[in-house]
């Protein structure tokens, strides 16, 4: 694992962890998502993930996480499908709700965009956003897309409609 950043605030720190992937690190993803939003889901084939850990008493709680790929810089443009290998793609985030509202979030989408920006700064960000997510990556600077869908998929209510959203890869957010 390789430390991404930390901060303190007081006798408690947050440290954003690039994790491999592997069966613990599935597994604590799965455990998250399925905290958070009542369904298991695992990291992505060939996605990358940062873990939030909240250090407390020097036990490290697991509170966020995020799943995302980089973009392939051999794909060219394509309008024909928004989930496209062009871009950079965040796939899934989740911050457990004791700690949704606090800056975590904001830390490890921070992380995120640090390292597409170091891998490929001329090529866009992508998410499909959860309804409930929007306003939170509006002021991490994404845009919407289109209108919102409501998708065909069974599972939990959180992703029953999303939001296709943009973001130009230039300035972190503060």
């Amino acid at each position: 694992m390789m430390q991404v950043g930390s901060t303190s605030i007081g006798i408690f720190m947050l440290k954003i962890q690039d994790i491999k992937t592997s069966n613990t690190s599935k597994y604590k993803f799965r455990q998250l998502s399925r905290d958070v939003s009542g369904e298991g889901f695992d990291i992505p084939e060939g996605n990358h993930a940062l873990f939030a850990y909240y250090n407390i008493h020097k036990i490290n709680l697991h509170i966020g996480g995020v799943t995302f790929s980089l973009a392939n810089l051999n794909q060219t443009y394509t309008e024909s499908t928004f989930e496209c290998d062009y871009f950079h793609q965040i796939t899934f985030m989740f911050v457990k709700r004791d700690y949704q509202g606090k800056g975590y979030g904001t830390q490890l989408i921070n992380g995120v965009i640090e390292k597409m920006t170091a891998h490929a700064s001329h090529r866009p960000v992508r998410v499909q956003s959860a309804v409930k997510a929007v306003g939170f990556f509006e002021k991490m600077g994404f845009v919407k897309i289109g209108e919102p869908m409501d998708t065909l998929a069974c599972g939990p209510h959180l992703f029953r409609t999303i939001v296709n959203m943009e973001k130009q890869l230039s300035v972190l957010p503060k």
